[in-house]
Parts: C-alpha cells; sequence; structure tokens
C-alpha cells in the first residue's frame, strides 16, 4: 500500500511541475527547467519516505543492487 501511495503522490508532483513550468518556458532553458523538476521530484520522495516512515529501509538494499542502479 505505501508504494501506491507513493506512486501517486510522484505523478501528482509531475503534473504540478508541468503546470508550474509550461508558464515558465519563454523564460528559462530547458536545462533549468529539468534541474527544478529533478530536485522536486528527489526532495518530495525524501519528504514522503521521511513522513511515511520508511526512509531507513532504502539503506537496506543489498551493496550488489546499488551497484547495478549505478
Amino acid at each position: 500500500m505505501t508504494g501506491e501511495i507513493i506512486a501517486v503522490f510522484a505523478v501528482l508532483t509531475f503534473v504540478v511541475s508541468n503546470v508550474l513550468f509550461r508558464r515558465t518556458e519563454p523564460h528559462a532553458s530547458p536545462s533549468f527547467i529539468n534541474f527544478f523538476r529533478t530536485a522536486i521530484g528527489t526532495l518530495t520522495f525524501i519528504i514522503i519516505a521521511v513522513v511515511l516512515g520508511i526512509f531507513t529501509y532504502i539503506f537496506l538494499l543489498p551493496w550488489i543492487l546499488w551497484f547495478m542502479l549505478f
């Protein structure tokens, strides 16, 4: 159930960031917009993980999985 909640919040965050950056598109470069989208998504993920109390579980992943991700 926690995964579904995080997925819904991730989609909502992406939609809100699209709406915000459509208004600033003529004034900002695509890299600047992508930087802030990534920052908003990362901060949202961390905040939701902390609020739900699952932030520490992120670090319980096996080292081989971390190696494969990077």
